[in-house]
């Protein structure tokens, strides 16, 4: 199913909603890909759609963590709770075929407005009115092994019951540490130097290859003069084009 991607507002909004959602460290959040995994039976009338999602790594307690800024808009408000009912959001991570981390938890204390930049006084009952909305949530990120791809599906519910789905995301993130100033690749940056390194290394395996086998090529005995030039143009131009001369 398409991916609806009506206007979130200015910029000057998204920006507080960042801002707000993304805990302040030295890193800038950064935008992400995401694919849409919602129900095509669902009503979409209560949908969010979903336009925009952002990635950081933040301190999540004692240990590093995944955080999500997902904006979007809504065109019907959510009710946080009825008598019995919370709207919830899922969460589910794995690495590789692991699962590492699953959660549910009240849609609320992770949900805000337009209207409202602040957490609700309570987490488990609130009103978001209809119009740009944005919602967070944390993966936590164990182990800092580089290059090291963590998907995370959000699917969000409300409080109806039946629940309709609000939003569904499947989101791959690839945490890279920086190293050192400039170091936007962190130790990936490996993998260029040594691709660098094989291709300096296969010329200069090639190159004395031909020069070797184009040494005695171009004369015998003993060489002098313009002869011992002509001889040396020989081997050069022998080792450079790889053909006998």
């Amino acid at each position: 199913m398409a991916i609806r991607h009506p206007p979130t507002g200015s910029l000057l909004w998204r920006t507080l909603l960042v801002l707000a959602l993304v805990t302040p460290i030295a890193a800038q959040p950064a935008s992400i890909p995401f694919v849409d995994c919602s129900s095509s039976s669902e009503d979409l009338t209560h949908r969010i759609n979903i336009s925009s999602v952002y990635a950081q790594i933040a301190d999540y307690g004692e240990s590093p963590a995944i955080k999500y800024v997902v904006i979007g808009q809504t065109d019907q408000p959510i009710v946080g709770a009825t008598t019995s009912l919370l709207a919830t959001i899922f969460k589910t991570t794995t690495i590789l075929n692991f699962n590492v981390d699953e959660t549910a938890s009240a849609f609320c204390g992770s949900i805000r407005s337009s209207t409202s930049l602040v957490p609700v006084p309570d987490d488990t009952n609130c009103t978001i009115p209809a119009g740009p909305v944005a919602f967070m949530a944390w993966t936590p990120y164990r182990h800092d092994f580089s290059l090291t791809t963590v998907s995370t599906r959000l699917r969000a519910v409300d409080a109806s019951s039946p629940p309709f789905e609000l939003a569904c995301l499947d989101i791959q993130a690839t945490p890279v540490h920086a190293h050192g100033k400039g170091g936007y690749y962190g130790r990936a940056q490996i993998l260029f130097w040594v691709s660098v390194g094989l291709a300096i290394a296969y010329w200069i395996v090639v190159g004395l290859a031909r020069i070797s086998a184009a040494w005695h090529r171009g004369g015998s005995g003993r060489i002098e003069g313009w002869v011992r030039i002509k001889w040396a143009g020989t081997v050069l131009s022998s080792a450079i084009s790889g053909e006998r001369l």
